[in-house]
């Protein structure tokens, strides 16, 4: 299908210049793409209570924090001119990043093999003539090409309705220059995102009280209670719900069943890396459980989606080679990486 409009916003991360490209508007400043490498460890071989930020010796910040069982830690700061999607942690990333953290945290000693998980991302700067990686600004900027396209690039993902409201506001007032449309305010800073809305009238601690009296009725335990309302907020009221509906005695496969469900219908799940990676973060935290349950997430989907028998097969694949995609690369095959 051909969609046309007015003005297309470009909020494509990596990919901005190329869609720039596609509209021949590909000029003046350009998207510069850094790695950054997250690490993930056992919680008892990182015991840290509470979200730590220090400088390595390069002036790079580090951030530690704990989650629930375990302890993630990063960044790197590389630049990345391979193919967008196959970005991997390489030994290098890991030997930098365990140094930064055992020079901070001498008794700790973390080697190698305490990295449980791992992660790798892109981030699209905008590129600054004369400066390095970590000195580029990570402000977003707006671009305009004739055809009426509108990009947004740099930033940080933790300013993203920030970013949001910007684009809207100039879009809105682009679309009124020549017409007679009015728009409201942007009213984004006064709306509670999904999963905020606890209540009206209770406190959040009442809040939780109550909550975990409904969750004991479906065999939960208050660590997997509060795990999932760290994860969902007050839509775990939903999750209940759900569970609520599954005809099983097993509290395992209830509170599975429910978080799929929900993945799937209420926010588009439509892979099964889709649940264990994207709304469920399992994969990079939990690693082994996802492992364990992956066989679950694709026979409740199959129902669910209706996938065959060749369909389940290969969201099984996918999961593996996600999980592969985990694994440490060495610096020196890094280059002839598929």
């Amino acid at each position: 299908y051909s969609l046309y409009a007015k003005t297309i916003v470009n909020a494509t991360g990596p990919w901005s210049d190329a869609v720039r490209a596609l509209d021949h508007s590909l000029e003046g400043k350009k998207v510069f793409l850094t790695k950054g490498v997250h690490l993930v460890c056992d919680r008892a071989r990182f015991p840290v209570s509470q979200a730590v930020y220090f400088d390595s010796p390069d002036g790079r910040m580090i951030f530690v924090i704990p989650r629930q069982q375990v302890t993630y830690f990063g960044t790197t700061d590389t630049p990345y001119t391979e193919e967008i999607g196959q970005q991997h942690t390489t030994t290098e990333d890991r030997d930098y990043l365990l140094a930064a953290v055992n020079r901070l945290f001498p008794l700790l000693q973390l080697v190698p093999e305490d990295v449980i998980a791992t992660w790798a991302g892109l981030r699209p700067l905008v590129y600054e003539e004369g400066k390095g990686p970590s000195e580029l600004s990570r402000k977003e900027e707006i671009f305009h090409s004739s055809s009426g396209l509108m990009t947004i690039a740099g930033g940080k993902l933790t300013g993203f309705r920030k970013m949001a409201e910007k684009v809207v506001d100039l879009l809105a007032d682009t679309l009124q220059e020549n017409s007679d449309q009015q728009f409201a305010e942007c009213q984004t800073d006064r709306a509670p995102i999904s999963s905020g809305a606890y209540s009206d009238t209770l406190t959040f601690s009442d809040w939780h009280s109550e909550i975990k009296s409904q969750a004991s009725e479906q065999g939960m335990t208050r660590e997997q209670l509060d795990e999932l309302v760290s994860l969902y907020g007050s839509n775990v009221e939903r999750i209940i719900q759900i569970a609520d509906e599954v005809q099983s005695d097993d509290a395992e496969y209830k509170r599975w069943s429910a978080q799929i469900r929900y993945s799937v219908q209420e926010e588009m799940a439509v892979t099964a890396v889709d649940v264990l990676l994207r709304r469920t973060g399992y994969l990079y935290f939990r690693l082994k459980e996802a492992q364990r349950m992956a066989p679950l997430v694709v026979e409740i989907m199959s129902k669910m989606l209706g996938w065959t028998a060749l369909d389940a097969d290969e969201q099984l694949k996918q999961v593996q080679q996600e999980i592969s995609s985990m694994t440490i690369l060495p610096e020196e095959n890094k280059k002839t990486m598929k």
